[in-house]
């Protein structure tokens, strides 16, 4: 077998590997057609590592681009939108959409974090007040014994 130091191409590489079901091109043809040069190509894709990341919840998003904001990218207009269905969602009940946000100081649009945030350091805060003011209490019955 020819070691990976002598193979010419990525494309060798990627050689007789199984391709996943439903893909539309091979995986050392990701990201050719892009006109981001900071995409990356193959396994190096930044679509393909987003999409192979597993996610903690069976209700997610995944992330799939963040505008540069100091170039202007887009002027005011309408525009239209077209999604390959690449992946079937229907066996598992499962559907797609696709989301504009924009992120403030909390984060994202998802409040559970902020929230919870919020919630614990209010508690702790509480605490800490009630520790004080034992701590005070017992120092003036020392100094003041009755």
């Amino acid at each position: 077998m020819e070691s990976i130091d002598h193979l010419s191409s990525v494309r060798d590489l990627h050689l007789g590997t199984i391709q996943p079901p439903d893909w539309r091109q091979p995986i050392c043809q990701l990201g050719v057609h892009s006109t981001d040069p900071d995409v990356g190509l193959g396994f190096e894709n930044i679509d393909f590592m987003v999409w192979m990341k597993v996610a903690a919840l069976p209700n997610f998003r995944k992330l799939y681009r963040i505008l540069n904001r100091q170039v202007d990218m887009f002027s005011n207009g309408t525009y239209q939108l077209v999604i390959n269905y690449n992946y079937p969602v229907y066996m598992y009940d499962g559907d797609k959409s696709f989301i504009i946000t924009s992120e403030n100081w909390v984060g994202p649009r998802n409040l559970f974090l902020p929230v919870i945030y919020l919630v614990v350091g209010t508690f702790l805060l509480l605490v800490t007040i009630l520790f004080i003011l034992i701590w005070l209490k017992q120092r003036l019955s020392r100094v003041h014994p009755t």
